[in-house]
């Protein structure tokens, strides 16, 4: 069973937090770790510990992270033997985000004659043209194929050309066309739109502290490839 936020009268002394996040952020100091604290994730990076009678709790503004650290105080139920729950997986609820994204960026570039798959290597190229495909999958770090299908249709698409490179012979550099330079700021508020009807209903801070927390996990995920 997934943890929801607690009620008011369920989460006394877990947030030890008052006023805006901002004004939690500026006061977070180092602390030498007590018991009966724990250790909450500040969206710079940094991470305050907080002790249960330090700061009376505003339930109403702080419920959702009073959710997070009942989750975590509470004994795991997971044990040896027990079914994958994907509904309590972060990574296929991470998966399913994601398309939810690529069909509300589909309605949104459609319109503007982008598709989805083809948004990562625009942004590459609006920010810098002249790329070579080599370049571009280390940058995005998807499978080679798939760029090379992915810049066909954009090619096709009339939203790059292709040039010979002047200092390899065996490289073609990618530029975007005259139609896809000026479709930025459009495409860039298609996609900030089709981000925001995901999150709509968040208030700032927990939509900070869900990327920071989205961030950590993809740290991981880049220090096992190392290892590997």
């Amino acid at each position: 069973m997934a943890c929801p936020p607690p009620a008011p009268d369920e989460d006394k002394g877990l947030i030890p937090l008052s006023g805006p996040l901002s004004r939690f952020q500026r006061a977070a100091t180092a602390q030498p770790p007590r018991r009966g604290g724990f250790l909450l994730p500040l969206p710079d990076g940094r991470k305050r510990f907080a002790t249960q009678s330090q700061i009376p709790v505003k339930s109403a503004q702080f419920g959702f992270i009073a959710g997070i650290v009942t989750c975590l105080r509470a004994p795991s139920r997971v044990g040896i033997g027990m079914a994958f729950n994907r509904m309590e997986s972060a990574t296929y609820l991470a998966s399913l985000l994601a398309r939810g994204f690529s069909r509300a960026l589909q309605e949104r570039g459609q319109k503007l004659g982008f598709a989805p798959g083809q948004f990562p290597v625009l942004l590459e190229l609006w920010s810098e043209e002249g790329l070579t495909q080599r370049q571009l999958l280390d940058r995005l770090d998807i499978e080679q194929a798939t760029m090379a299908n992915t810049l066909a249709r954009m090619e096709r698409d009339g939203l790059i050309v292709r040039r010979k490179h002047p200092n390899d012979k065996r490289s073609q550099q990618i530029f975007l066309t005259e139609r896809a330079r000026k479709m930025e700021a459009a495409a860039k508020e298609a996609a900030a739109a089709a981000e925001q009807s995901l999150l709509s209903g968040f208030r700032r801070f927990e939509k900070e502290l869900m990327l920071q927390y989205m961030r950590m996990a993809l740290a991981n995920t880049a220090r096992h490839g190392d290892a590997s």
